[in-house]
């Protein structure tokens, strides 16, 4: 997870937590999560898992919810070959970006009969390009993109939690 002031590494073997690291970033190459000065963040990210002596493989990198959205969309009942473009349009509708300046995710969730619904988050396309273009430099290809926010989300092994993750300038 890269951060406005700080690159963050957890290694995990399955449900284990192994090894964490921190490297300190100087102040300007990164700004609410998005990366101004993408060859020296990258060596910094090579430098972190040079340091800690970890593999460039399987790596799950977090965005920051920073400036993402996240919506609930309630549709009649589709049929699964025009639902992607139904998905499209309901975003295209409810969500105030314009969707050629984000990318967004949706995955269904337990329906009423007749209806269908739809957990939809967007995020911002300049973070996440300057992101990969970043880890690539880095020689870095991520295995998953994930958003911190929901994957803290994630971490309790509880059917029902609220999770609040405090920053100095904002909460998820």
């Amino acid at each position: 997870f890269i951060r406005d002031t700080h690159i963050n590494l957890l290694v995990m073997r399955g449900q284990q937590v192994e090894k964490w690291a921190s490297l300190p970033l100087e102040t300007g190459l990164v700004s609410q999560g998005l990366i101004l000065d993408e060859a020296q963040v990258a060596d910094k990210v090579k430098q972190i898992f040079k340091e800690t002596g970890e593999q460039t493989n399987k790596v799950i990198t977090a965005l920051s919810g920073h400036d993402s959205l996240y919506r609930i969309l309630t549709l009649p009942e589709l049929p699964e070959a025009i639902l992607p473009e139904a998905i499209r349009r309901e975003a295209k509708r409810t969500i105030p970006t314009p969707l050629e300046e984000v990318y967004f995710s949706y995955q269904r969730l337990p329906s009423s009969k007749g209806e269908c619904r739809i957990f939809l988050v967007t995020f911002p396309r300049n973070p996440v390009d300057a992101l990969v273009r970043t880890l690539r430099q880095a020689g870095i290809k991520p295995h998953i993109l994930d958003l911190a926010p929901l994957a803290l989300c994630r971490i309790p092994n509880e059917p029902r939690a609220i999770i609040v993750n405090a920053r100095l300038d904002h909460l998820d």
